[in-house]
C-alpha cells in the first residue's frame, strides 16, 4: 500500500498533504506493486523518482481533501489528507480557468480606474 506526502498547488497557493493508497496510485500513475518493483529494480530509488518527476504537471488533478483536528503530544494539530485524486474534467477545468482570468482582469480594470 502506498502512503506518500504530495505538494498540491494551484495558482494561489500550495499545501503538503498526506496521500493514501488509492489517491496516491492515481497521482503517481502507477500501482504500489509497480512502484516497489521500480525501486527494487536496476535504477533503484532514482528510477522511481525519475518516473514520478515525469508525471509532474502532466495533467490537472481534481483532489478531494479531508481536514480534521488531531492532537499530537497534547498539542492540537490540523491533519489534512488527500482522499481522492483524479484527472480534472478538461471542459470544467477550462471554464474555471477562464472565469479566474475574467476575475483577474476585472480587478485590474477596477484598480486602474
Amino acid at each position: 500500500r502506498l502512503n506518500i506526502r504530495c505538494r498540491f498547488a494551484d495558482f494561489t497557493d500550495g499545501a503538503w498533504l498526506t496521500t493514501f493508497h488509492e489517491a496516491a496510485q492515481s497521482v503517481l500513475g502507477t500501482t504500489a506493486e509497480e512502484a516497489k518493483a521500480m525501486e527494487a529494480g536496476e535504477g533503484g530509488r532514482d528510477a522511481l523518482e525519475a518516473a514520478i518527476r515525469r508525471r509532474y504537471f502532466l495533467q490537472p488533478l481534481q483532489v478531494t481533501v479531508r481536514a480534521k483536528l488531531d492532537s499530537y503530544q497534547g498539542e492540537p494539530r490540523t491533519n489534512i489528507t488527500c482522499t481522492d485524486a483524479r484527472p480534472a474534467p478538461l471542459a470544467q477545468h477550462g471554464r474555471a480557468m477562464l472565469r479566474n482570468i475574467h476575475e483577474m482582469l476585472a480587478k485590474r480594470a477596477e484598480a486602474g480606474a
